[in-house]
């Protein structure tokens, strides 16, 4: 950091069993203290040819399979040496990518070039405000396992989005049509992410939220075990004000979520 005018982003490149969570929560840091640094996206590198074998393998007991693991955390996946597979393969990958983290954006590759703009400066953890606006962000989890009459759906084909606890990373989304109380939705989180005596394990969390009493979207975002709110753009006209939250985890049940869920709706 004493020669901070001679570079202009920092890359950390962990081992490939590493878990990124307490590396993110760790560079995370509020925008008001000013940091030096700030963490920007975490970014995975997925191994066409082999992913499947990865995905599939059986962890130890008690813990996760790190590809699944190393997928959920990601915001961007570099999916790599999509020559050594058919289109059919790739785009069944991406579909297996996606139903552990829908969010995630993924760029595929050989020999893993890339353009620098995919991997870098994407904003990602500045309070919704990613490269190309909150708008965008927030339409982008308004995409994600959206169901009919604006209701949010479990998350179509993937392994979990019933009430059977599943072995298996996936993700979740969860909807509040009426405007909730911003201080239950920060008991909600600190239950699910610190008190919830391991129903299940919460790697990362998305949302956009209807607060009572503004006329601002607001944004949540949670990682390991912090997260954080923050206020966005006003709601346009247009807009329909639903509070929307992709869940991404372990052993989770959509059924028992979104009740928790419908507990912060303001009274």
């Amino acid at each position: 950091m004493q020669k901070r005018e001679k570079f202009d982003n920092i890359v950390i490149e962990t081992t490939g069993l590493a878990n990124p969570g307490p590396v993110a929560t760790a560079l995370w840091t509020d925008e008001e203290l000013e940091a030096g640094v700030c963490l920007d996206a975490i970014v995975t590198v997925v191994d066409a040819k082999h992913i499947r074998r990865q995905l599939q393998a059986r962890p130890e007991s008690g813990t996760v399979n790190e590809a699944q693991q190393q997928i959920a955390y990601a915001d961007v996946v570099i999916l790599n040496k999509v020559d050594l597979v058919t289109q059919e393969e790739a785009d069944e990958i991406e579909e297996e990518v996606k139903a552990i983290n829908s969010t995630v954006s993924i760029t595929r590759t050989i020999r893993s070039r890339v353009d620098i703009n995919a991997v870098l400066n994407r904003g990602t953890y500045r309070g919704g405000r990613a490269r190309g606006g909150a708008r965008q962000w927030a339409d982008g989890l308004t995409r994600n396992c959206s169901g009919d009459g604006g209701q949010q759906m479990p998350c179509e084909g993937h392994a979990d989005c019933g009430d059977v606890h599943s072995q298996q990373v996936t993700t979740v989304s969860v909807t509040a049509s009426q405007a909730v109380d911003k201080e239950k939705v920060k008991t909600w989180l600190d239950t699910l992410l610190w008190e919830n005596d391991n129903l299940w394990d919460i790697f990362r969390m998305k949302g956009i939220l209807n607060v009572q009493g503004s006329d601002r979207q607001h944004f949540m975002q949670a990682v390991h075990e912090m997260y954080e709110l923050t206020e966005g753009d006003e709601w346009r006209s247009s807009d329909t004000r639903i509070s929307k939250v992709v869940i991404i985890g372990l052993q989770l049940s959509h059924s028992q979520l979104q009740a928790s869920f419908a507990d912060c709706v303001a009274t």
